[in-house]
């Protein structure tokens, strides 16, 4: 750790101190040997966060997420949505055009393997919520294959995601109530593939019911639960659809015959559009049985999305009176959170706290659980 202060350091320029911050932040903290470094492996975990619909191959089978055949039902919302009424806030807008020639993707897509996905539905023309909630019912009673999988192409409610008609909207918990009703109890899969504005609710959504449930942020526990659930959102939750998800995030892969939705912190599409998703199913913990609590929760989870945690310290008059903080901070904010610790003040939601000379390997594995984030080591501190 660099000794003096970080008020002295800043005098350097905040741009410096940002470069810095930038590079120390590909190392994990000193006190992680190379053993526990492996065990985090953040490479495994990336490897997960990016597989969707494809096989997903490891020696360890209990971790395994099986690709199963499922059956299929794409949505559609079209029509001028300035003439329902039925709207909690603002639906923003998408041509009629633009969303069937979504809609076609996706068939042409799914027709390349009849054998794996049974496709039910292609939508032509406006339908009403209470048309598809009956489609949705009938296909998660009568389900012959293994999953579900629901793609909507259409109209998105403004701060909510929600899927707009004209008799009204059909919300994550509609589909999700129905799921616990009908798939979770046949132990079936369920995908959901939001495509509209502010389509990123419905993860936080889902994240919100498992914690409602107290069921903690690992794989192990939403699989014991039959909670097989991931849900994929063309955009983050507060942005609009400027770009098309089918055409540049979607893609059939010949070598395995099936339909893979890319997205992650990586993922941005042309407009500068983020698709989001989480794979609920995930196991994210090294060991059987898993180590993940209840303390950790899904919000935790998913909130960090955009993140990268950063261990900092305030320095006493003592090394041994040092005092450790773990906070969340999304990239683009990196600046003006150097800002604050060179003001010699946090505005930030601290994850973690430790008082001590050293930050102990125990705690790097504890927000990596609680967060899904590994642990990235600053080299600043700064006096109190």
């Amino acid at each position: 750790m660099a000794t003096g202060s970080f008020k002295e350091t800043a005098k350097m320029g905040i741009k410096d101190e940002e470069e810095k911050l930038e590079a120390s932040m590909t190392m994990l903290p000193e006190e992680v040997s190379k053993k526990d470094k492996a065990e985090l492996n953040p490479e495994k975990e990336a490897k997960f966060q990016s597989m969707q619909d494809t096989i997903i191959i490891d020696s360890e089978p209990w971790r395994q997420i099986k690709y199963v055949p499922r059956e299929v039902l794409i949505i559609g919302s079209f029509g001028n949505h300035d003439d329902w009424p039925q709207q909690q806030h603002e639906c923003s807008y998408l041509s009629e055009q633009w969303m069937l020639e979504t809609a076609g993707i996706i068939e042409k897509y799914y027709l390349k393997n009849t054998k794996d996905y049974q496709l039910h539905e292609i939508p032509e023309s406006e339908q009403t919520k209470t048309y598809y909630m009956e489609c949705i019912s009938k296909i998660f009673i009568n389900c012959k294959k293994d999953g579900v999988i629901i793609y909507y192409t259409g109209h998105g409610e403004k701060d909510t995601g929600n899927w707009c008609f004209k008799d009204g909207v059909i919300s994550f918990n509609d589909i999700f109530n129905l799921f616990k009703e009908h798939l979770q109890k046949k132990g079936l899969s369920l995908t959901v593939v939001s495509d509209c504005s502010y389509s990123g609710n419905w993860i936080y959504d889902c994240a919100d019911r498992l914690d409602k449930m107290k069921i903690p942020s690992c794989g192990h526990h939403t699989r014991e639960n039959n909670i097989l659930i991931q849900v994929v959102a063309s955009c983050q939750h507060n942005e609009e659809v400027t770009a098309s998800y089918a055409k540049e995030a979607v893609n059939y892969i010949e070598a395995s015959q099936v339909v893979k939705f890319k997205y992650g912190p990586d993922t941005v599409l042309s407009s500068g559009q983020k698709p989001m998703g989480a794979d609920f199913r995930t196991i994210r913990c090294d060991k059987e049985p898993c180590e993940v609590d209840a303390i950790c929760t899904w919000n935790d989870y998913v909130s960090n999305y955009y993140s990268e945690l950063i261990a900092f310290s305030t320095s006493l008059e003592k090394e041994a009176d040092r005092y450790w903080h773990i906070a969340a901070i999304e990239k683009d904010e990196i600046k003006s959170f150097i800002e604050e610790l060179a003001n010699g003040k946090i505005n930030r939601k601290i994850i973690k706290s430790h008082r001590g000379k050293t930050l102990p390997k125990e705690i790097s594995r504890e927000v990596y659980l609680q967060t899904g984030k590994i642990l990235k080591h600053s080299q600043f501190e700064y006096i109190l």
